[in-house]
């Protein structure tokens, strides 16, 4: 018989033990830094931040109200207006980003006011309001919404540098509503407008800030969309248009040409060119196992509309695919490439054949600029300087993790070694440059005796260096 006596928990000491359990786990989270906190409350939702945290004890009262915290507000069918509005009046100043999701027949039962669903002043009232906000992105769904707030009278701005208006408008209600942003850097115009056929009398929307402007519509034809873009007075650096309107005038290259010259900013090589000569072919997908005829194919269908002065590769490409492109490419003048591989399949190796090379390397010598995105090795560069022999401009990207003296030392050498007597710029990506950055990189430069009449100066992250 098992004479073992086993000790019986009574309920007190149970409740007791569980107690002690809890403060033991409350006193191990406590324990955990403020730093390890902030990082746990960049994966969750403003709300649900407020609503886990407030009121637990002072510590995370002051965490959570603390003014370097940033809350990202998703309106959506689950929040409810109480949960809302008592927590948004109190994080007022804590509130970056607030996406509005919600079906038409919600937002009457959201929102504490006492007009129509198709009004959206209260709304946009709010929106502007909030002191820390960055983006937001307002969908709504159903055909029509009113908004009648006054212009902005220059004292009341928002700090949104991204909008996302996804909901219908007219161009005038646009021409408000961008009136309180004139930081914005990003704008995305998701839906259909209900453009109005006196835009032409719509007041400029001066956006100096934005670079990022994406439009769908299927009822705004060329004319209304060239004055669009004209009015905001910005200079654009990426557009995505979606228009679906029937109107030839889409097709008008000189218009496109016109219109993309005068709004948009420089390319990255930063030099002049004829306005006769910006057409650039820009690659987004290269598949190793495609046979090469299928891209070479799709270039030549372009080609029978116009000429290829610009070519931007955003993936990497193997030289031999590089040599194929350039082989149908004879007006290059710059060329961009994301990543260069030394890799050749033998497909590749034997569809560049030896005539191939030889008019690549002659249409390659026209080319003046050139940007290499991932540096990897000194290999790549000296590839392009050799291939690109009349290369003027060598922009380079990717050197974060090399030493910038050791990197410059060898391309000054191998320059100096092999005479390239063309390049005479050279301009250098790194996010660490700084004024103390550049007196080394001249120190260096005047030891080893590797130029003698050079500039080098920074602007931001790109270090230039000009020489004779």
């Amino acid at each position: 018989m098992d004479n073992t006596k086993r000790k019986l928990t009574s309920p007190e000491s149970s409740e007791k033990n569980s107690k002690k359990i809890r403060n033991q786990l409350v006193n191990s989270i406590e324990n955990l830094s403020n730093d390890l906190f902030y990082e746990i409350y960049d994966y969750l939702e403003g709300l649900d931040i407020c609503v886990a945290f407030s009121n637990l004890n002072s510590r995370f009262q002051q965490l959570i109200t603390c003014s370097t915290n940033r809350y990202k507000i998703i309106i959506d069918y689950l929040t409810t207006k109480e949960l809302f509005w008592n927590y948004s009046k109190e994080f007022k100043h804590q509130i970056y980003s607030i996406p509005f999701q919600l079906p038409k027949s919600s937002v009457n039962e959201f929102l504490p006011i006492h007009y129509s669903f198709t009004d959206l002043n209260e709304i946009y009232q709010l929106i502007f309001s909030l002191p820390k906000l960055k983006s937001n992105k307002l969908d709504l769904f159903a055909d029509e919404y009113s908004i009648s707030i006054p212009m902005s009278n220059n004292q009341q701005f928002s700090s949104i540098t991204c909008l996302h208006i996804a909901h219908s408008y007219t161009s005038d209600e646009l021409s408000t509503l961008i009136s309180y942003t004139p930081s914005l850097r990003h704008l995305n115009l998701s839906r259909s407008s209900n453009y109005d056929s006196y835009i032409e009398e719509s007041l400029p929307m001066h956006l100096n800030e934005l670079t990022h402007l994406s439009i769908y519509s299927n009822n705004l034809n060329f004319d209304g969309f060239q004055l669009f873009v004209e009015q905001i007075n910005s200079k654009l650096q990426i557009l995505h248009v979606f228009l679906s309107k029937q109107d030839i005038r889409f097709l008008h290259a000189d218009r496109w040409q016109k219109l993309l010259l005068e709004n948009f900013s420089k390319r990255w090589y930063q030099y002049s060119i004829e306005h006769s000569k910006l057409a650039q072919l820009t690659i987004k997908y290269i598949y190793s196992n495609q046979l090469p005829d299928v891209l070479l194919n799709q270039i030549k269908r372009i080609l029978n509309f116009t000429q290829i002065y610009h070519l931007d590769i955003e993936q990497n490409i193997s030289i031999a695919r590089l040599m194929q492109i350039i082989h149908l490419l004879p007006d290059l003048i710059s060329l961009k490439i994301n990543d260069l591989s030394f890799y050749e399949s033998s497909i590749l190796r034997l569809a560049c054949q030896e005539s191939l090379k030889i008019s690549a390397l002659k249409h390659a010598s026209n080319i003046k600029y050139v940007c290499l995105e991932k540096t990897c090795t000194m290999e790549d560069i000296l590839f392009l300087i050799s291939f690109c022999r009349h290369m003027e401009y060598l922009n380079i990207e990717g050197v974060e993790n090399m030493n910038i003296q050791s990197f410059l030392s060898d391309i000054l050498n191998k320059m100096n070694q092999y005479h390239y007597e063309y390049l005479h710029t050279l301009c250098i990506y790194i996010t660490i440059a700084d004024n103390q950055m550049i007196k080394q990189l001249e120190q260096m430069i005047d030891d080893e005796n590797f130029l003698l009449d050079y500039t080098i100066h920074r602007q931001l992250y790109n270090i230039y260096l000009k020489w004779k």
